[in-house]
């Protein structure tokens, strides 16, 4: 594995109090009136790595965006606290936030080709990390551009740096991204599912060098995917999330191999297996997410669940139910019937 982004850039200033490099308490996002995001608590320490995952829809980009600063006007966001890197998000200024981003904090986007400017030359595009930020002069940030296009393993650093987005392949755009993040030695990195549309090669090779880079600098890092096994390769806790709320929580392993929660263990059935290659049926989440769903006073997850019962119009507040570990159902484990295959329509 080649090493990652040289560090020859000024270290980043303190992140949080406990090394806490993203917090956030009760955040609230909406759109055109509509809320998509109701009160999620989110903490990432320095040095690990946390698992948002959830189904399309659920709000798990819009946290991303918010802990970026990056949610238009259009968005109106509200929350008890939202900190990165010890930042005030809520109370900070454009410039506070334009100093921010891409200096403590990062984000990998989902698709490199939409990310990626396709008038600008590739190093054009990282150096100019550095120039806003004051890192270097014009002549530094093209060298420093070569050197973290090398640190991303992409070959021949020199000629790919004079080219445009449109000349490299899909897994050579992601590195090109990654190493634009990586330019100003972030505190925090958020990686909104950075594996999209590569091939299942590219994608480890992609996952590898996202690790390797968030161990030897000790970044705190976000990473957002609907993929479990990516989850499980790469993360140390995991958050799920269903119709813009955190469902379940706790360590990655506490979480996918005994979760607690009706709509995690549906996730984890409807997960393909070999055997459903030999002609066995898929196990799908009947039923769709719904706006009524996101107002239901109780759980928001009934309407789908196989094991619903009349407690569960109650709210359902996010409650500890063990070490580390949270759950927004009120049934114990014992007491759960589900099995694969309830959930089939």
């Amino acid at each position: 594995m080649t090493a990652g982004a040289p560090t020859t850039a000024p270290a980043a200033t303190a992140a949080g109090a406990g090394g806490r490099v993203l917090d956030t308490s009760g955040l609230r996002i909406g759109f055109g009136g509509s809320e998509v995001v109701s009160g999620v608590d989110l903490r990432v320490e320095r040095g690990e790595v946390v698992g948002l995952i959830g189904e399309s829809g659920c709000g798990k980009s819009s946290v991303a965006l918010a802990a970026m600063g990056l949610l238009g006007p259009g968005a109106s966001v509200g929350a008890d606290r939202l900190e990165a890197c010890g930042t005030d998000l809520l109370s900070s200024g454009p410039r506070a936030l334009e100093s921010l981003r891409g200096d403590r904090v990062a984000m990998v986007f989902q698709e490199p080709m939409t990310s990626l400017n396709p008038c600008m030359r590739i190093g054009a595009q990282v150096a100019e990390v550095l120039r806003i930020h004051g890192r270097a002069n014009r002549q530094e940030a093209r060298d420093r551009a070569v050197e973290l296009l090398h640190a991303v393993e992409i070959p021949s650093p020199e000629r790919r740096a004079r080219q445009f987005p449109h000349e490299l392949s899909g897994g050579m755009r992601q590195r090109v991204v990654i190493a634009i993040a990586m330019a100003g030695n972030p505190q925090l990195l958020l990686a909104d599912e950075p594996t999209t549309a590569l091939d299942v090669t590219v994608q480890a090779e992609i996952l590898h060098l996202l690790r390797s880079l968030q161990q030897e600098h000790g970044m705190g890092m976000l990473l957002i995917s609907h993929d479990l096994g990516v989850i499980t390769a790469m993360c140390d806790r995991v958050q799920v999330m269903y119709a813009g709320q955190v469902v379940e929580s706790g360590t990655t392993g506490q979480v996918l191999t005994a979760p607690r929660h009706p709509y995690t263990r549906a996730l984890l059935a409807a997960v393909p297996r070999m055997r459903d290659a030999d002609g066995g049926r898929l196990t799908a989440i009947r039923g769709q997410l719904t706006d009524d769903d996101r107002r239901r006073p109780g759980c928001r997850f009934a309407s789908r669940c196989p094991s619903v019962a009349e407690a569960c119009t109650a709210p359902q507040p996010l409650r500890e139910v063990g070490a580390g570990r949270t759950s927004r159902c009120w049934r114990e484990p014992e007491k759960e019937t589900t099995t694969k295959g309830d959930g089939d329509e």
